[in-house]
């Protein structure tokens, strides 16, 4: 039997350990989290005896005649900010009784020039959300779009489809997966009420996180193959 030199087999473990590299880095990331800026609404800072403010930094706001997305202290507001947060502070979305126009807040997480969605990704947006007391769940929608609008959606979700409560913070969550036709789009986030339009009614909204799960990239695989058969015409 021929014995390998030296050299064969130092060359062998090189490959093995390049390619099991190349496998760490091409192997999904589940959940990573993709950055989403003031996601739990702690900016600007209330100050008592302040109880509310009508700017979100960082959050692009559809508001009409002055309302819109609120902050609330912990000292004062009713219901208490989600249990899980790290801060005092949520986002409450109103409407104003007699508008009939929408109220949302969105982010631009991809620009969907410089940056965008990856073909084959899983992307999930997760919030803490409560209603108001006696808020119907009929004009609340959140997920995942491609415009500021939340006329395009990647998923759309209807809060009457999910069991939104007036007594405690829940999670929610809205995913999808990237198709081929979606590479390079932008992805904004948005939460929107829609109204009734006869009386005020808030629908708050904390702790939002975005996470996605991409896959290996063609260029990842096409190195993975060519480790293998540099690894087979060694063995021969």
């Amino acid at each position: 039997m021929k014995m390998a030199s030296r050299g064969q087999m130092g060359l062998t473990v090189c490959l093995l350990t390049g390619v099991c590299l190349l496998l760490s880095m091409a192997q999904p990331v589940s959940g990573a989290v993709i950055p989403v800026v003031n996601a739990g609404f702690e900016s600007p800072q209330l100050v008592l005896p302040a109880t509310f403010a009508g700017d979100v930094e960082s959050w692009d706001e559809l508001e009409y005649h002055g309302y819109g997305v609120l902050f609330l202290s912990n000292a004062t507001a009713s219901p208490a900010p989600a249990p899980t947060t790290a801060g005092v502070q949520y986002a409450a979305v109103s409407n104003r009784a007699g508008t009939g126009a929408a109220t949302r807040m969105t982010q631009q997480i991809y620009d969907g020039s410089s940056t965008g969605l990856v073909a084959g990704a899983t992307y999930t947006l997760t919030a803490s959300m409560i209603k108001a007391a006696g808020l119907s769940s009929d004009n609340l929608r959140f997920g995942l779009y491609q415009d500021a609008a939340m006329t395009v959606a990647y998923d759309d979700v209807d809060c009457t489809t999910i069991a939104l409560t007036d007594t405690a913070w829940n999670d929610f969550s809205a995913s999808f997966t990237a198709s081929a036709g979606d590479a390079g789009k932008a992805l904004y986030i948005g939460f929107e009420h829609g109204g009734p339009t006869t009386i005020l009614t808030r629908w708050f909204v904390d702790n939002v996180r975005l996470t996605g799960d991409p896959i290996p990239e063609p260029a990842s695989l096409a190195l993975l193959g060519l480790g293998a058969a540099l690894i087979g015409s060694r063995r021969r």
